[in-house]
């Protein structure tokens, strides 16, 4: 019975876009088992790799967790893409008062 419980819980924490909210999905989960519960060490490990996931500030991108440097990384891409999409949108609006 402990797979299925496991393996619900799993879905549940994948479907949410933060790691954080999965760190408390896991944490409830590990709560609840009995002490001498042979699921106990796979559910710590869970929540193990779901905690990391949320100390390097992971959110689910495009159906991928990504956290730690590869975030920042994409996040500073994200940045630098959207300031060059609003000089280009400054640049038509400057563009078209010139031409009026």
């Amino acid at each position: 019975m402990g797979v299925s419980h496991d393996s619900a819980t799993l879905v549940k924490a994948n479907a949410r876009r933060q790691a954080r909210a999965a760190v408390i999905l896991w944490q409830q989960f590990v709560d609840s088992a009995p002490a001498d519960s042979p699921d106990l060490a796979a559910r710590k490990q869970n929540w193990t790799k779901w905690k990391t996931l949320a100390d390097g500030n992971a959110e689910k991108i495009k159906g991928r967790w990504i956290g730690g440097e590869e975030r920042r990384s994409l996040v500073d891409k994200s940045r630098k893409l959207y300031k060059e999409s609003e000089d280009c949108s400054a640049n038509v609006r400057r563009s078209r008062r010139l031409r009026s």
